[in-house]
């Protein structure tokens, strides 16, 4: 099993970006155990609406061609998506805003070798899937 690499910061950003979601769109993001391989689900009056996936990026959107997560927590985000019937989001927290994507299997994605290398753990580096700017929309929130 890799490394945790969830920290104070990263929680805190999650809750600051989870206030601004129920605020915008009147839903409460429930934050999922590890098992879910993703973040929240969405839900209104306690029924499960949507789930998501939020990556947190210190640079600004568009600073790069697209935004990437591991295939295994993308995998995981289609298998619920699927077999709930319920979208599967994924959203990305730059410098300059809240961005979002609805999964859409017509949307180009490319799968690569990647991920982070300044941390020295050999289990950083797995598929990635590669989400072009494109299809993303800045949420006003």
């Amino acid at each position: 099993m890799s490394k945790l690499y969830e920290n104070e910061t990263t929680l805190a950003t999650e809750e600051v970006v989870a206030q601004k979601l129920k605020k915008a769109y009147s839903i409460i993001p429930v934050k999922l155990p590890r098992s879910y391989r993703v973040d929240w689900a969405f839900t209104k009056n306690n029924e499960v609406v949507a789930w998501a996936e939020l990556k947190y990026r210190s640079h600004s959107f568009g600073d790069y061609p697209d935004l990437f997560i591991s295939l295994s927590k993308y995998m995981a985000g289609c298998e619920l998506k699927q077999r709930t019937e319920k979208p599967f989001y994924i959203l990305g927290h730059f410098n300059n805003g809240l961005y979002s994507w609805k999964h859409d299997y017509g949307d180009e994605c490319k799968i690569m070798m990647g991920g982070r290398m300044d941390r020295g753990d050999p289990a950083d580096q797995e598929p990635m899937v590669h989400i072009l700017n494109e299809y993303f929309k800045k949420l006003d929130v």
